[in-house]
């Protein structure tokens, strides 16, 4: 052990901290539709890490915004923090990877992601530890076998919202190259879930599948199978499983097709949801204009099959929603950046539809390689055609300087 950290340590160590200070101007602070102006001031410290070692490697990223409001409205403080580190305990033979993960969620998961520069009061900071330990074998000159054990534990941290849960997950996966081109894929898990006000449930995963590459430039890869689901307090569940990705690169253009089933957390209803996701991606590289677009559709609900008895009698949670979006980055010169990007959201959720428009564009000036400067404008707009609540439109404006250290 002394001998694993003496060489865990003889690695390359950077370290970068950031500040950045900024002034904004908002028509609508509060997201209502009769909103109130504001003034708010941002501070905004930053930290990146990157360890390099014969036997450690880890990285981790932190950003803060502390929020200051000229109406005298309570500060605000946002946090995003990640951390993934792998540590060798055998060479080539025995691993153990931690994470930490805590960042700001929709109350609402089936909305997906949160949209960068995202306001309002539709989220919750969410906290998730996880530490997996796993082997990895060769099987003859072309199979691996990899055995593992992956223990999470998740927890929301703002208000009375979401429900901790806890997950241990045992999981096998075996690869086997047949040719250079192709590839044979299958998989296992079992994972028992114990979640805070909640009985638990154990669910089995098992997939085959492939890989091909076509060609240098052009890959696909799909794994089929199904999720079995028990729950602790009675009733069963069969889902379909997927992921199948496609991705052709050409001079310039890359274009990416995917879908794929997962099980998401719902801080809003403290359950579940499995979403089935549809996506296409392109990202256009010039030489001085960088040009991307994306779509994507998605699906949301309790599940197929029975369910447990303390959700199968309830109406459940079903949402569909489609998202496409675009955006450019032009270098001006080769200091200054001009930034664009659009993007509408349309959901469907019960019953209630609900469309999101967000649009932003800003100026960035590079003064040395650790000092900039910006400008943005940002825009949102939401409407309901069942809450007017939801009928709202945002205009925010954005100056600021950031420095690295």
């Amino acid at each position: 052990m002394c001998l694993l950290v003496s060489q865990a340590f003889a690695g390359e160590l950077s370290v970068k901290p950031g500040i950045g200070v900024s002034e904004e101007y908002t028509d609508n602070v509060d997201e209502t539709p009769d909103g109130k102006t504001d003034f708010i001031s941002h501070i905004n410290p930053s930290m990146e890490l990157e360890y390099d070692g014969p036997r450690l490697q880890t990285s981790l990223s932190y950003d803060g915004d502390y929020q200051v409001f000229a109406s005298g409205k309570n500060t605000d403080l946002i946090h995003n923090l990640g951390m993934e580190s792998l540590a060798t305990l055998v060479q080539d033979r025995l691993f153990i990877e931690v994470t930490e993960d805590y960042e700001s969620v929709y109350l609402d998961s089936t909305r997906g992601e949160v949209v960068e520069d995202e306001t309002g009061n539709s989220r919750v900071d969410r906290n998730t530890f996880g530490i997996s330990p796993y082997a990895v074998f060769d099987v003859s000159d072309q199979g691996l076998l990899t055995l593992g054990y992956k223990f999470l534990d998740t927890r929301y941290l703002s208000g009375d919202e979401g429900s901790d849960k806890m997950e241990h997950k045992g999981y096998t996966s075996f690869d086997y190259n047949l040719t250079e081109r192709l590839g044979l894929l299958s998989g296992y898990s079992l994972t028992t879930q114990e979640e805070e006000n909640k009985t638990g449930l154990m669910r089995h995963n098992t997939y085959v599948g492939a890989r091909y590459a076509f060609s240098e430039t052009f890959d696909v890869s799909a794994r089929v199978g199904a999720d079995y689901t028990e729950f602790n307090s009675g009733g069963d569940a069969v889902d379909p499983f997927w992921q199948v990705e496609a991705s052709k690169r050409f001079s310039r253009l890359t274009l990416t097709l995917a879908s794929e089933t997962a099980f998401t957390s719902d801080p809003d209803t403290e359950g579940d949801l499995r979403t089935i996701s549809y996506s296409a991606k392109a990202d256009w590289d010039l030489d001085r204009t960088k040009l991307r677009g994306g779509l994507r559709y998605s699906e949301s609900d309790q599940g197929g099959g029975a369910r447990s008895r303390e959700s199968k009698d309830s109406s459940g949670e079903e949402s569909t929603s489609f998202s496409p979006s675009i955006g450019a980055s032009h270098e001006l010169t080769d200091r200054l950046t001009l930034d664009a990007d659009a993007r509408m959201v349309f959901q469907d959720k019960n019953g209630d539809y609900i469309q999101r428009m967000y649009a932003s564009t800003g100026l960035s000036y590079l003064f040395t390689e650790d000092v900039s400067s910006f400008l943005k404008y940002k825009f949102k707009d939401s409407y309901s055609g069942t809450s007017e609540d939801s009928n709202y439109s945002v205009n925010r404006v954005e100056v600021g300087v950031e420095v690295k250290f």
